[in-house]
């Protein structure tokens, strides 16, 4: 038998076997055991360099895919250029409509109606003798192809160097912090929220602090917005908004930084932290820190991108990757490298093939985490035969099955439109408690599984569906990673 498939089927009797409180207890020692699980590296090779800038604002485009970047602080002027980036490089877009030049703004891709939202920023205009800086309020969202304006009745307060957050549970853009010049250049540190037609001020019973330089990300692991900022809190820093109130939990590990930046990063259910710079405006070897939901971790990575501060961050869910551009480095040079930030050994989860109609619908088996060491799995399974016996099915292939090539049709066995397409080697039982449900696997802390591959697919009781009386999912493709 093939390594890889022995190794598959040790990844799945595994996963049924260990418990999933031994597992958790012992997570966070795996990366400093197997040494560095993510690294940097610069992208160079492309035909388009945007100009060096810090800034800026960059975020996912859920309509058209990759990131956008827009507006920042070039040499010499504030600029409304919209630029993508895809895992092949830079492309200049050129939209019908645009938001005026602007530097200090805030972007949130709204993954539910897939557009990214622009709120406030400076024009760059600098005012003559006892006047003011004057910041925009303005409400703009990017289709994938254009700009349109919003025009609700009530605004925040206009701003620049605030933050914004999308809320996936909630569906709400959050906002909060900047610094605004209409009350003698005072810090803000009231919360809105943009519901995609008007927005609302809340008034929480603990308020958000007023971070000169505040950086936010929405943590969809935990469901809770991450606030931190300048001067960070000697507890660690980290605020964390519910839609109801604001928190401060203890939070330990991380210390001082201006104009650093955090993304969450959706594989490995980490808040990435990266760069800053201290309060002389110099920029710091902070590093790549993780946030776990509840504590900060320093991250070793063979390289890293120059030192940085006031730069652009975002994640990329189709490549699962952090990208920085940007920000200001040694001797406020605006910077207009390009770099990368992934799993050096990812855990993957692909599903394969596909189900048969049972008396609930096609059986479906979905992916809702990945399989990283040391941490749990979880899959999510649909039309389901409620209160039926179902078999959970692992192996280490999905080519042969004894003297079967796979996928193997199942209708000579009485389940039409059914296939086998793993090779069982582990077969796990359990009952679905109702036509949807999701189990949970530990995944073993055991190094020699890393890159590792297993398959899993579901078959549930259900006798008025075919002659067998049973009917069976699509499959599950897992490689095991580490983070």
């Amino acid at each position: 038998m093939p390594r890889s498939t022995r190794l598959g089927g040790r990844v799945a009797a595994a996963l049924f076997s260990t418990p999933l409180a031994l597992q958790l207890s012992v997570s966070f020692h795996l990366a400093a055991a197997l040494g560095a699980q993510i690294d940097w590296r610069q992208q160079n090779t492309f035909s388009v360099t945007p100009v060096g800038r810090d800034f800026a604002a960059m975020a996912y485009d859920p309509a058209a895919g990759g990131l956008l970047l827009f507006g920042g602080q070039a040499t010499g002027a504030i600029t409304s250029q919209n630029l993508r980036w895809t895992s092949v490089g830079w492309q200049r877009l050129t939209p019908a409509v645009s938001p005026p030049p602007r530097s200090g703004h805030a972007l949130a891709s709204d993954t539910s109606r897939n557009v990214i939202v622009l709120f406030g920023g400076w024009d760059g205009t600098v005012p003559g003798p006892n006047m003011p800086f004057q910041y925009f309020d303005d409400t703009w969202e990017w289709n994938g192809s254009n700009w349109l304006q919003r025009s609700p009745v009530i605004v925040p307060t206009a701003r620049h160097l605030h933050v914004m957050a999308y809320d996936s549970a909630r569906r709400r853009t959050v906002l909060t912090s900047g610094w605004t010049d209409r009350d003698s250049g005072r810090l803000l540190y009231d919360t809105w929220e943009w519901d995609g037609t008007a927005w609302g001020e809340r008034t929480p019973v603990h308020p958000a602090p007023a971070f000169s330089g505040a950086t936010m990300a929405y943590d969809a692991a935990r469901r809770v917005t991450v606030l931190t900022g300048t001067p960070n809190a000697s507890a660690g820093g980290v605020y964390l908004w519910d839609g109801a109130d604001w928190s401060h939990p203890f939070a330990p590990g991380f210390g001082y930084a201006n104009g650093t930046r955090i993304v969450y990063d959706a594989a490995r259910e980490r808040i990435v932290l990266f760069g800053g710079g201290d309060t002389n405006g110099v920029p710091l070897p902070v590093g790549t820190w993780d946030w776990d939901g509840q504590l900060w971790t320093q991250r070793a990575t063979a390289t890293a991108p120059p030192p940085r501060y006031w730069h652009a961050l975002a994640y990329d869910p189709m490549s699962a990757q952090v990208v920085v551009f940007g920000g200001r480095g040694l001797q406020s040079v605006r910077r207009n490298d390009t770099w990368i930030l992934s799993a050096t050994n990812p855990a993957l989860a692909v599903a394969f093939g596909s189900g048969c109609a049972g008396s609930q619908g096609v059986l479906t088996l979905s992916p809702s985490r990945r399989p990283w060491l040391g941490d749990s799995y979880r899959t999510l399974w649909t039309n389901t035969p409620p209160g039926a016996p179902f078999l959970i099915a692992f192996g280490g292939t999905d080519q042969v099955f004894g003297s079967f090539t796979l996928p193997l049709a199942l209708a000579p066995f009485g389940m039409p439109g059914c296939s086998l397409l793993v090779a069982p080697e582990t077969v796990g039982p359990t009952i679905a408690p109702s036509t949807s449900f999701a189990n949970e696997f530990a995944v073993p802390n055991d190094p020699s599984l890393l890159a590792q591959r297993a398959f899993l697919q579901g078959f549930a009781f259900d006798p008025g569906a075919n002659a067998a009386g049973f009917v069976a999912s699509n499959g599950l493709a897992l490689t095991v990673g580490a983070r």
